[in-house]
């Protein structure tokens, strides 16, 4: 069934263009009324009078927010409830270039999202329903994206985004479930934005390199139907060209206990080195699965 996305109320941040501008529409095209907020008053201005003319102004309004500061987020918050009923569906996409520096990167992208999701939680739990959906990026699941530690930031905020996206089911005692809110993260790859061309104004150049070509801005927006469809609390959907999305599994999790055995396995056979490396836990865990699979067939055949 999915998460109802017709008659609800939705905030987008950064939704004047780009990403946020393609989920404000495809929200409203699936019948949601939506608040979107961008620092950019001129842009904001002139795209709520385009999709006013396509969907109504009693659908659509831009709210000026400036996502770092709490003021901003309380007002966009109320007026969006004011004009257009109880919030429903947060998507924080607001972002910047990476080169703005680390600490612009976490203050907008990192923070900004914390703001807003825990804005959300004392918002949407009052009502106990409600999705958030945060716009990470694969720089939050795999680092080294780029060679100059300057833009750094960038990745730092994205993997915060993730962490934060992952504990909404994951963290023990549960501090979100009672709100009846669930979270997921997108995690595009290189996509041909206004943002990335003003970083990289060759985006031929990333297709060379990587020998991938960057995604569309409508791949990524569809991502996000999707995303609500599948409904599932606490995944990171990786967005990659030409592959269907990706719920990506949290490999830190399940590689932490496979460590964690395998530094229990070595000192029980009286080895204990300074540092256990990866070939010895990937090692280690061959041993297990062998193991493993050899109890499974003495069972089966007992069994039998």
């Amino acid at each position: 069934m999915g998460y109802q996305i017709q008659g609800n109320v939705a905030i987008v941040t950064g939704g004047s263009q780009g990403f946020g501008k393609e989920f404000t529409k495809l929200l409203l095209k699936k019948g949601a009324k939506v608040a979107f907020s961008d620092i950019n008053v001129e842009v904001g201005r002139q795209t709520e009078s385009d999709l006013q003319k396509e969907f109504g102004k009693e659908n659509v309004i831009f709210v000026r927010a400036d996502v770092t500061n709490d003021e901003d987020w309380t007002s966009l918050w109320d007026e969006a409830e004011m004009k257009l009923g109880a919030v429903a569906i947060l998507v924080n996409n607001a972002g910047i270039g990476a080169s703005l520096g680390w600490e612009r990167n976490v203050d907008i992208m990192l923070k900004g999202v914390g703001k807003g999701t825990f804005l959300a939680l004392d918002r949407m739990g009052k009502n106990m329903s409600g999705r958030i959906i945060n716009i990470a990026s694969i720089a939050g699941i795999a680092s080294g994206f780029t060679s100059k530690i300057e833009v750094s930031g960038y990745t730092m905020a994205k993997h915060g985004v993730i962490g934060l996206t992952r504990s909404f089911p994951r963290a023990r005692p549960a501090p979100f479930s009672k709100y009846g809110v669930k979270a997921y993260a997108l995690c595009p790859w290189f996509a041909d934005t206004q943002l990335l061309r003003e970083e990289i104004s060759d985006l031929s150049k990333i297709e060379r390199s990587t020998k991938t070509r960057v995604l569309t801005v409508e791949e990524v927006g569809k991502s996000l139907l999707t995303a609500l469809e599948k409904d599932k609390d606490g995944a990171c959907y990786l967005i990659f060209p030409d592959v269907p999305l990706i719920d990506f599994p949290n490999c830190n999790e399940n590689l932490f206990a496979l460590s964690v055995a395998a530094g229990w396995i070595l000192k029980k056979a009286g080895y204990e080195p300074d540092v256990i490396g990866w070939p010895v836990v990937l090692a280690v865990g061959a041993l297990l699965l062998i193991i493993f699979y050899y109890i499974f067939a003495i069972l089966k055949f007992m069994v039998w």
